[in-house]
């Protein structure tokens, strides 16, 4: 993660903090791709301006880092973030 992103991130864990008195981990609240899109509506929903901008900004981001990984190509987080949620579940053994 570059400077940038870390930046991002803490801008956002303050906001939410301020939005909900709440203290969160950012890396654990956003390290599972398949949380992330939920994780960003309910922020949402605190209807703050400035915190909905920083997480455009974050899902930008997102798009950002995986078209550089699998050379432009949709991915389930492109996927969700379209409304279509096609997110992979591991399988029970």
């Amino acid at each position: 993660m570059n400077t940038e992103s870390s930046i991002l991130r803490n801008r956002i864990k303050f906001a939410v903090r301020r939005c909900t008195g709440l203290v969160v981990d950012m890396d654990a609240m956003l390290g599972r791709p398949e949380l992330r899109v939920p994780r960003i509506r309910a922020w949402r929903k605190f209807g703050s301006p400035g915190l909905n901008q920083l997480l455009d900004q974050l899902e930008t981001e997102f798009q950002q880092d995986s078209g550089f990984e699998d050379g432009g190509e949709t991915t389930s987080v492109h996927k969700v973030l379209n409304g279509i949620q096609l997110v992979p579940h591991p399988s029970s053994p």
